[in-house]
């Protein structure tokens, strides 16, 4: 540079002739090493200060900038070059979330490309690189270029948690403990692949919601003695009130979760019952094999946020916490429809896969579009002896177990893959909407009988116990064919003199005792020879108020409304409920009182009707 000592001031010819030179060079040189460049060619120091004044607002086309925005926009754009550089340098590759998150992978891991603050892998990678962290003002401008980048990056991977299915459905892949590598399951049979760079451009990652597990660590052999554990440690411990509902839970909360893309529309499982009952405890269970607990005190853009974990339990979810934002998102859940969120920053959450939704809950929705689309499973722990049941060495064992049950589970899921399928399964007509669901429960439950090794006419008598269940689920959420099978279920247990825990439950009930020494009546009615229960309906709704305290739908019921539910009421088997109006003769009145009866078919009596078994026969 020359030295123009005669100079009092910097002149144009002085900024372009050094300047524009220095302000070029990447990194820029600080204020503090221009000065000593200068004094060093003999500038004056007014020369000095008029320079550096200068040269701090001057950019690299020689023109003056009006803020320090510039100066930031070049800082921002060296550090991303950096990571540009390092990230070609590593071979990483870009991949585009569900949400349409970006995210980049390196050495076998994923690195998010978001502000989250508890993003470490990130903030390491900038710490590493370019020396600056999360919380440097810097950083977002950063992130924005390097999200640019990987925007227009060629050959992205797609990323999903828990599992994915192929476009097709002939291939489901699972991640492993070994984050590069994945499980593939095909009908030809159960391999490893890369994580990435398979068929499908899959990255699949375990969805970490429990801080202690860690995704499936495959386990090669035969799938009997994990399948004898599957039934050991879930099934035979979920207390559902009946007990082939425990199978529809096993095939919709562990099985289905890994081929949920199949189905478009869901079904979302209700765990009923009061406290104790065990409905909590089933829906845990199933997610501490998978690694996954049970979400609790949460919100709606909260629950959206978290976006597809595979399995989603909800639980404690009475009747206050169906927002309407809740009940929203419980309905896109069951629906699929596009969830697109803004969080408070604008930052928006966009998911277009869903996890299987499950709620445990005392009271349940009251929201009919809610209700339309949950099927509830009843549990009984409560009536049972469970004083030697541990929670905690329970959910040990399941942890112990966990990956010789999903690695034989896997088997399974081959078996369903190898086999199209069914379609000529009858769905009840309360489901109708999820028939497609239900068929894939069915085919689930094929697959594993085929595995286990079940005995012939195992599939078709559960199937035929979820249909009863199911077709006594009315349009609507109405529940009263439920209670009245619980008062029916009572009786004729109460009545066979049973000894299993459902009797001894009854021994103190007043109520069940009068009908059970009152005796059921053999009658005729329409041609058909069967068995006539007498109560009243104001006996009957004090007797399940007692049972169901927290029903909301028949605490606050009176007598005469009750009856008129029950009139309109289709129960399984052929069962009629009867009252005094409509049949007199059957339920004549005594003394002003209507009585109402419930009336099942036989259809194979021991013995003929005749007068000496007091009935009463009505032809219509």
């Amino acid at each position: 540079m020359a030295n123009d000592r005669s100079s009092s001031l910097c002149d144009e010819a002085f900024i372009n002739r050094n300047i524009k030179e220095w302000a070029a060079q990447n990194p820029r040189p600080s204020n503090e090493e221009i000065r000593d460049k200068l004094i060093a060619q003999g500038c004056t120091a007014e020369m000095v200060a008029n320079y550096v004044a200068v040269a701090s607002t001057v950019t690299a086309d020689g023109l003056f900038s009006q803020s320090k925005t510039q100066k930031n926009s070049r800082e921002a754009q060296y550090y991303s070059d950096l990571l540009n550089k390092f990230i070609a340098h590593k071979r990483g590759v870009y991949v585009q979330g569900d949400d349409g998150e970006f995210s980049v992978i390196l050495d076998g891991k994923r690195v998010a490309l978001n502000y989250e603050t508890d993003n470490y892998e990130l903030n390491g990678l900038l710490l590493k690189v370019c020396k600056i962290t999360l919380h440097d003002q810097i950083t977002r401008s950063v992130l924005l270029r390097l999200i640019q980048v990987a925007h227009a990056a060629a050959g992205k991977f797609k990323l999903r948690k828990f599992s994915a299915m192929s476009p097709d459905q002939k291939r489901l892949y699972a991640p492993l403990k070994d984050s590069a590598k994945l499980l593939c399951v095909t009908a030809d049979g159960i391999t490893i692949v890369p994580n990435g760079k398979n068929e499908d451009a899959f990255w699949v990652e375990h969805p970490n919601l429990d801080p202690e597990a860690e995704a499936l660590d495959y386990v090669q052999g035969d799938p009997k003695p994990g399948l004898a554990e599957f039934e050991r440690l879930i099934v035979s411990r979920m207390a559902t009130r009946v007990p082939e509902m425990a199978w529809f839970l096993a095939m919709e909360e562990v099985l289905f979760t890994f081929v949920r893309e199949i189905n478009h529309d869901r079904i979302i499982v209700w765990h009923e019952g009061p406290k104790g009952s065990g409905k909590t405890t089933s829906a845990r269970a199933c997610c501490y094999l998978f690694g996954l607990d049970a979400t609790g005190d949460t919100t709606a853009p909260s629950l959206n946020r978290l976006g597809d974990c595979g399995l989603l339990v909800m639980d404690n979810k009475e009747g206050l916490n169906f927002t309407p934002g809740f009940t929203g998102f419980v309905v896109y859940l069951a629906t699929g429809t596009l969830s697109l969120r803004a969080q408070g920053d604008g930052y928006k959450v966009r998911n277009r896969h869903r996890p299987v939704g499950v709620i445990t809950s005392i009271e349940g929705p009251d929201k009919p579009e809610v209700q339309d689309r949950m099927v509830e499973v009843s549990f009984n722990a409560h009536e049972r002896d469970r004083s030697s049941f541990d929670t905690d060495a329970h959910k040990l064992e399941i942890r112990q177990h966990r990956h010789l049950i999903v690695s034989a589970l896997m088997h399974v899921l081959r078996r369903f893959m190898e086999t199209a399928q069914q379609r000529d399964i009858q769905v009840p007509g309360s489901v109708a909407r999820f028939s497609n669901n239900f068929r894939t429960l069915v085919s689930l439950l094929t697959a594993y009988a085929g595995v286990s090794a079940q005995p012939a006419g195992w599939v078709e008598r559960i199937v035929a116990v979820w249909a009863r269940i199911l077709e006594d689920r009315e349009e609507g959420g109405d529940e009263f064919s439920f209670l009245i099978e619980k008062f029916l279920r009572g009786v004729n247990t109460a009545a066979n003199n049973a000894t299993d825990e459902l009797a001894s439950a009854f021994s103190s009930d007043t109520f069940m005792q009068e009908i059970v020494e009152s005796g059921t009546k053999t009658v005729s009615y329409r041609g058909q020879t069967g068995s006539l229960i007498v109560t009243t309906a104001a006996q009957l709704l004090q007797w399940l108020q007692e049972k169901e305290p927290f029903n909301k739908t028949i605490s606050k019921m009176s007598p005469s409304a009750f009856g008129k539910r029950l009139r309109n009421l289709t129960l399984p088997s052929g069962c009629r409920v009867l009252n005094s109006d409509e049949e007199p003769e059957l339920l004549p009145r005594k003394k002003k009182q209507r009585f109402i009866g419930f009336f099942e078919p036989i259809e194979d009596p021991k013995s003929p009707v005749t007068p000496d078994s007091k009935e009463v026969t009505r032809q219509k």
